[in-house]
């Protein structure tokens, strides 16, 4: 059996370990173990994208994966960011075509339709589309296709939605008239695959009952789960993110607004923001009493072993976090926003705390970080619940059955 494995999401760099380049690497970890890969990545314009770029990558990648696989790039068209006259022509098209999109535009001419198509020569027997931006092109060509498992992580016309409400400025507003366009070209994306894989329950069911969206399944993100360590004496507090809009909100938010009611209540506690740099945060930390920011780190256990708890304080997203998954494998309690908890299937007060405004979540940081009992007892029920829905071998075995109905439903 082969797959043709579409994304944007190049794995070029060690440093791109974050959510989106693990729950790819779990989805490889199934199929190469049932299936020969052909992966096609789409880069960026300027990329280089030469016969002994692609043979330095594709053994990066063979060692990243410990797979075997065949590599073929081509670069996206280029969005012209410069030109306001073509952002607005854009724009324009976009509220009657989703294709027409920043973000999909990119993914939609005749170019990355062709490069599909080339790859379509190849003969697979199953195409696996990481996000709506590979299902562009596959919405766009003629050629007959064969099954598709459709990976949709995040419900962009909800992210979208969220971000519009975030912002007060007139010029966000006008977002709105895109959303239309956007949820007709998901729904089309579904239509076309044979099974979407979402990250939530929550997520299965809103497009299930709402739009009457069939053939959508469920498909957790997932983690290895390490060994358990005593949990430390030292108040600390992690927040783990990547360069990515509502984690860069949500890093202002908890060192402005929250942080600063923790440390008045708890003079000794210590912040550690991780994950990128403070600078490409744009966050001003010098001063900032007990704030930690070392940047990437390559051992996350390490990390995780020097802190009691972790925050949060997602205000705008979708899909679910690696990072709460991640802490409770670790058996790590965590405090959260409604919205950065969303989809998850954490119990409120005995495996998750979620808090909304400021006051209530920097009081149960506190909690966690001065009451060990507390601590303990919510950090291992929610090791528990991560042993029981989120366990990557578990998952791993939920794709490779979803492949095998896939192509029982095509004889």
């Amino acid at each position: 059996m082969k797959i043709l494995f579409i994304s944007r999401y190049l794995p070029d760099d060690p440093q791109k370990v974050h959510g989106t380049f693990k729950r790819i690497a779990t989805f490889i970890e199934a199929f190469k173990d049932i299936a020969e890969l052909d992966v096609l990545f789409f880069t960026p314009p300027d990329y280089d994208c030469s016969e002994g770029q692609i043979s330095r990558l594709k053994e990066f990648i063979t060692r990243l994966w410990n797979a075997d696989v065949r590599l073929y790039l081509y670069p996206m068209s280029k969005f012209n960011m410069d030109n306001e006259l073509m952002k607005w022509i854009s724009f324009t098209q976009g509220i009657f075509s989703f294709s027409k999109q920043r973000g999909r535009i990119e993914f939609s001419s005749h170019e990355q339709v062709r490069a599909v198509e080339e790859c379509l020569g190849l003969k697979p027997d199953v195409i696996f589309a990481h996000r709506l931006s590979s299902m562009c092109p596959l919405l766009l060509t003629k050629k007959p296709l064969p099954p598709i498992f459709f990976d949709l992580d995040d419900i962009e016309h909800i992210v979208l939605k969220r971000y519009i409400e975030s912002r007060n400025n007139l010029k966000t507003k006008l977002l709105y008239s895109l959303l239309p366009s956007l949820t007709k070209g998901e729904c089309n994306a579904i239509e076309l695959a044979s099974k979407t894989a979402v990250c939530s329950e929550l997520d299965r069911s809103y497009l299930n009952e709402k739009y009457g969206l069939s053939g959508v399944v469920t498909v957790p993100n997932a983690v290895d789960i390490p060994r358990l360590e005593p949990i430390t004496s030292e108040p600390n507090l992690l927040f783990l993110g990547s360069i990515y809009q509502p984690n860069v909100d949500a890093a202002h938010y908890l060192v402005e607004r929250i942080w600063p009611l923790v440390r008045k209540k708890l003079p000794q506690a210590k912040l550690i923001i991780a994950g990128t740099s403070a600078e490409k945060m744009g966050l001003k930390t010098t001063g900032a009493d007990g704030v930690e920011t070392p940047g990437f780190v390559d051992d996350l256990a390490d990390l995780y072993r020097k802190v009691r708890a972790t925050a949060v304080p997602i205000l705008v997203g979708g899909g679910t976090r690696f990072k709460i998954i991640e802490a409770a494998a670790y058996g790590k309690p965590t405090v959260a926003t409604t919205i950065g908890a969303e989809g998850l299937e954490f119990e409120e007060g005995t495996e998750i705390l979620r808090r909304d405004d400021p006051e209530t979540f920097a009081d149960a940081c506190v909690s966690l970080l001065t009451d060990t009992h507390l601590c303990e007892k919510i950090g291992l029920a929610a090791r528990e619940k991560t042993i029981e829905i989120y366990d990557r071998q578990n998952v791993i075995k939920r794709i490779k059955e979803h492949i095998a109905d896939m192509l029982e439903a095509r004889l």
